[in-house]
């Protein structure tokens, strides 16, 4: 969840972005199923950054489901 990365991590959304989708090509490499829950109140007002950083997530989770290889997986450590 995204209130936990920004108020008890302290990650920026950048950070942020790199940890969730990490998690999310772990889950896959062991055939988990991943679970992205987001506030809607972090998609407005002083939370820009962070829908932002939804939208990319977004895009590339929808990568990774369709078979496709997106770039954060180049950068993902080998579980």
């Amino acid at each position: 969840m995204e209130s936990t990365l920004f108020h008890y991590r302290h990650l920026t959304p950048q950070q942020a972005e790199q940890r969730i989708l990490e998690s999310a090509q772990r889950c896959c490499q062991v055939e988990g199923t991943f679970t992205l829950l987001w506030h809607n109140t972090s998609l407005y007002q002083n939370w820009m950054a962070w829908r932002t950083t939804y939208e990319r997530v977004l895009k590339q989770l929808m990568e990774l489901q369709n078979g496709q290889v997106p770039e954060f997986v180049q950068n993902v450590a080998t579980v």
